[in-house]
């Protein structure tokens, strides 16, 4: 049995690459997990004749949670390694020097790691416990890839990935208006609802998006904005299905705006997903939190787009239902979930609020309820059995949440709609296509690290600056002037941040990421621990 002088380890690896033609070691990927009387604080690979390049560690992996941590615990025990070709390292034999010091002492200065070396088979997706290392006797003196060399290797292995297939995501707001004035929306501003309309026409599409089309796998016609608020949504959608039909189309809307006519251009473009927005059971919940919604309107709506849907024996579009979860209608959630399904929702990405200096919503924050949350939380998790959800994880709690005082939900309100509507409540039949979208993607290795956005994303704010996604502090570059999309993505200011996601602390830019302070829920890499259905936050998307 191990002992704390021999410390065991699991190790897995998510990428073995190598390069071509020479098959030196290109790419590892993975994460280490000593026993549970040590931590991993340091981590390099073995060259041979005593050398160690030093691995990146440690960044987070939320897929690892039933080996490393406790559910929601911060599960920083990712690694990654990226190698020039010159270096010729033989991805034959795999030894790491791994420093760990105990427990009790993990992350103090004051107890100095030991270095152990461990041997594992070169196979991806094989998770391997390995027993007591060999001790060094001394810390190994760690070399490092220069960003001189590593730049121009991440590069190219980017450009490789764009030439083998689409993977880029387009995100834009077509136009800076909304005819909502939500609570927890920096539309909820006047100085911000006020401002001039700004459009993109179907000529600035055009010109920006045909050059990249061949790489972009979705294209998000909304970022904060209401999309069919613009006079040319019908035309950029057309343009986009005629351009090239393999884009997938998605956008978010409030629904109020869903007419019938719309619903027939998205049918008519093959749209893949329709995120809408919906925070309640009850109207008075919607109205109070969407401030100018209608409830019955949006019923209305979205089952109209939902009998379209039926009506072409389609899957697509996907229904996405969006619900922010405050302290004022986390109470509503669980229900929420049969309310989804019965208008043919496919998934529900239950979410934070984002507090922004532009609104005060700090008093909703259930970052302030954590009890309150996690409670609710399970229950949610326990109404979605059978469909797909995002959800971020527990908080960290003192105790358990007494709902004795919370109010009671009902779905009367929206079956009687439902009848108003000429539906029967209890029929479903047809409402929800087959489950899941199909958005699915092998991951780079980047996906590995900090954040793969700045590989895989580019964002347009305000109808021209152009961003690596909708939450980074650092513009890449403007549209017009002379500046082109793919221009940007593959210029130098892009080059920074990507060559900067292999640092645990990512780029600058990315200092109030609500991701990763799991504000926001994302798509878990691996999923085979979770319950069915089920997707957490993960700090690796």
């Amino acid at each position: 049995m191990p002992t704390n002088r021999e410390p065991a380890v699991t190790v897995h690896l998510d990428i073995v690459d190598r390069h071509t033609p020479s098959r030196a070691l290109a790419c590892l990927t993975g994460w280490i997990v000593a026993d549970e009387k040590h931590e991993v604080v340091s981590l390099g690979l073995a060259l041979g004749g005593g050398a160690h390049v030093l691995c990146r560690y440690p960044f987070h992996r939320g897929d690892v949670r039933d080996v490393a941590v406790s559910e929601g615990g911060p599960a920083m025990v990712g690694f990654s390694l990226l190698l020039p070709e010159s270096w010729n390292v033989s991805a034959e034999r795999l030894t790491f020097a791994a420093g760990l010091v105990p427990s009790a002492g993990a992350g103090t200065a004051k107890v100095p790691p030991v270095f152990h070396e461990f041997t594992v088979e070169p196979v991806a997706g094989w998770t391997q416990r390995l027993g007591p290392g060999r001790r060094l006797p001394s810390a190994p003196a760690f070399t490092d890839v220069s960003a001189a060399e590593l730049g121009p290797l991440v590069e190219g292995r980017l450009l490789d990935r764009v030439a083998r297939r689409r993977h880029m995501t387009l995100r834009l707001d077509l136009i800076n208006k909304c005819n909502l004035r939500c609570v927890m929306c920096h539309y909820s501003n006047e100085s911000i609802a006020g401002r001039p309309a700004q459009r993109i026409t179907p000529e600035q599409f055009a010109s920006f998006f045909d050059s990249v089309a061949p790489m972009v796998r979705d294209a998000m016609l909304s970022c904060g904005d209401e999309p069919l608020m613009s006079p040319h949504f019908e035309a950029i959608v057309r343009h986009i299905a005629a351009r090239d039909p393999e884009v997938r189309i998605t956008f978010c809307t409030n629904g109020m705006l869903l007419t019938e006519r719309i619903a027939g251009v998205i049918m008519a473009a093959n749209v893949h997903r329709v995120l809408f927005s919906f925070d309640g059971v009850e109207s008075a919940t919607l109205h109070r939190i969407r401030v100018g919604s209608d409830y019955r309107r949006i019923v209305r709506n979205i089952l109209g787009l939902a009998r379209a849907r039926t009506a072409a024996g389609r899957a697509s579009p996907h229904f996405v239902f969006n619900f922010v979860m405050l302290d004022s209608n986390i109470h509503e959630a669980p229900a929420f979930v049969a309310l989804a399904m019965r208008l043919g929702g496919g998934t529900i990405d239950f979410r934070h609020v984002v507090p922004m200096d532009t609104y005060d919503i700090g008093h909703e924050s259930l970052e302030r309820k954590p009890a309150k949350y996690n409670h609710y939380r399970a229950l949610i998790r326990e109404a979605a059995r059978g469909m797909e959800i995002y959800i971020p994880p527990p908080l960290e709690a003192a105790g358990p949440h007494d709902p004795s005082g919370d109010p009671t939900v009902s779905l009367d309100e929206f079956h009687a709609v439902l009848r108003e509507l000429g539906e029967d409540p209890a029929n479903d039949a047809g409402a929800r296509p087959p489950r899941g979208d199909g958005a699915g993607e092998p991951p780079m290795e980047i996906a590995q690290c900090f954040c793969d956005r700045p590989f895989r994303e580019v964002m347009i704010r305000d109808q021209r600056d152009v961003y690596p996604c909708a939450w980074h502090k650092d513009r890449m570059g403007a549209l017009g002037d002379g500046g082109t999309l793919d221009g940007i993505f593959f210029g130098v200011e892009f080059q920074r941040v990507r060559l900067a996601m292999l640092d645990p602390l990512g780029a600058p830019g990315c200092r109030d990421c609500p991701i990763k302070a799991s504000r926001l829920p994302t798509q878990l890499l691996g999923e085979a621990a979770q319950p069915p259905g089920v997707r957490y936050s993960s700090l690796a998307e």
